[in-house]
């Protein structure tokens, strides 16, 4: 195998592929309409090492809760306002994507949380 593939296929075991539609981000906006709940973005990507973290806000300053169901990157499994930062990354936290609960009223939408090198 070239030397290329061999770094290739290291490289994608230990870190996920960044889906389309990702970001590189701190900030997670939660809006509501008729048709039900809207995050932006509905992925977001937080670097481990550079100690991201993400907020997350109602724009209408509405209430909400997050919750982490099976697994959490983070100290904390919930987020609502008041405590709406995640902090860092958990150091034993894997390189990968973590999908997450919003509830907003009687809305409920499951985005992701990707964590990068």
């Amino acid at each position: 195998m070239p030397k290329k593939s061999v770094r290739k296929a290291r490289k994608s075991k230990r870190y996920p592929r960044i889906p389309a539609g990702c970001v590189r981000t701190n900030k997670v906006e939660i809006s509501e309409n008729s048709r039900g709940l809207k995050v932006i973005p509905k992925c977001v990507v937080l670097s481990k090492e550079n100690g991201d973290q993400v907020t997350w806000k109602h724009v209408n300053g509405k209430p909400f809760i997050i919750f982490f169901d099976h697994e959490t990157p983070f100290n904390d499994a919930i987020f609502y306002p008041g405590k709406e930062k995640s902090g860092s990354a958990n150091s034993n936290a894997k390189y990968r994507k973590y999908e997450y609960t919003v509830k907003a009223g009687k809305k409920t939408l499951d985005p992701q949380v990707i964590i990068d090198k």
